[in-house]
């Protein structure tokens, strides 16, 4: 009604942890709709699923609160740290709390639409092959848990004969330090978004593939595509400083 508004309530949740609220807006809500960017806490532990949990309570205009609503609860990840050792698909929200390494003979598939989350200093080895391949309405997100700071996170890195044949493709990779490609055969990266990673993509020790319509965009001086020692088809990609 005219003069009333709501309060929403957050709280970051996973099994075993505790549970704190804490007011997500300054003023009283009166539209139907709020965003929220919900911050993804440091120290959480791995192999878990994080929720957000919402609620919200009411105000008339008159000034009398309302009952706390029924709670909504919004997946922000599951929690990823140590090694990867059988083929395994992320096809929703993962949040890499700690280094991941992918081991040589196991393939590592990000889905359509998937987000990988990284934590500072945190880097994905794979030394099997890493299969992400997005569409072009349906992207695939490698970027940071809050920090739009360079390099706010680590690298990808794509590393030794196992990971021959691994692909980026439509995915967007944001505020990282660098993607490595490091002695690959037929590395293929194209349709890809890069936004301020820090030192770009890198091919050295004798890789092989193709980058192809890329888009790199940064504030560094470092940001390019280099090719140390390999064979790689460099086409139609834009470099914006």
């Amino acid at each position: 009604t005219s003069g009333g508004g709501y309060d929403l309530y957050r709280a970051v949740y996973y099994e075993g942890g505790s549970l704190s609220y804490t007011k997500v807006n300054t003023n009283l809500i009166t539209t139907t709709t709020f965003s929220d960017t919900p911050p993804i806490p440091g120290g959480l532990p791995a192999n878990k699923q994080v929720y957000c949990r919402y609620y919200a309570v009411s105000k008339d205009q008159s000034g009398k609160y309302s009952a706390p609503s029924d709670e909504n609860w919004v997946l922000l990840g599951n929690t990823v740290s140590g090694t990867i050792s059988s083929n395994t698909t992320w096809a929703s929200r993962h949040i890499l709390v700690g280094n991941v390494t992918v081991s040589s003979g196991t393939t590592l598939t990000l889905s359509p639409g998937a987000i990988a989350r990284v934590y500072p200093s945190t880097a994905l080895t794979v030394n099997g092959v890493l299969l992400a391949d997005g569409t072009p309405t349906s992207r695939i997100t490698i970027t940071s848990t809050g920090s739009t700071s360079t390099p706010a996170w680590g690298v990808v890195e794509m590393n030794g004969s196992g990971a021959n044949g691994s692909m980026l493709d439509n995915v967007d990779v944001k505020y990282g330090t660098q993607v490595k490609v490091v002695g690959v055969t037929n590395a293929t990266i194209q349709y890809s978004v890069f936004d301020n990673v820090q030192q770009g993509i890198l091919y050295t020790s004798s890789s092989t593939g193709s980058a192809t319509a890329n888009q790199l965009t940064s504030s560094t001086a470092y940001h390019g595509i280099i090719v140390e020692g390999g064979a790689v088809n460099l086409r139609y990609n834009v470099l914006t400083k």
